[in-house]
């Protein structure tokens, strides 16, 4: 069936890269994602589980303990002014990358 094909789908990727994310923010999340989210989430082991964050709001408090202001848009919560163009090459802005507490 097509659901025991995701949960095997989901036990090889979080077995191959259960260590190589730290956490996952999901922001500005259509409603479809977060019910596609909470479909699978119980077929997900709980250490990828808990990484995983979904908000439909631009920004969140979690959001500023991993992220600093200063390495953000104003539209994420940040310093930096929102950018409509240029986005590539990928830019560094500040060399402050330290999240403000």
């Amino acid at each position: 069936t097509s659901m025991s094909l995701l949960k095997s789908l989901l036990n090889v990727l979080q077995q191959q890269y259960k260590c190589t994310t730290r956490s996952i923010l999901i922001v500005n999340s259509p409603k479809a994602v977060t019910m596609l989210y909470n479909a699978v989430y119980y077929l997900m082991d709980e250490y990828t589980a808990k990484k995983i964050q979904i908000t439909s709001e631009p920004c969140n408090e979690n959001m500023d303990l991993m992220i600093s202001k200063n390495q953000r848009e104003e539209k994420l919560g940040g310093h930096l002014p929102n950018k409509d163009s240029d986005f590539w090459p990928p830019s560094c802005p500040s060399e402050n990358f330290e999240p403000v507490n």
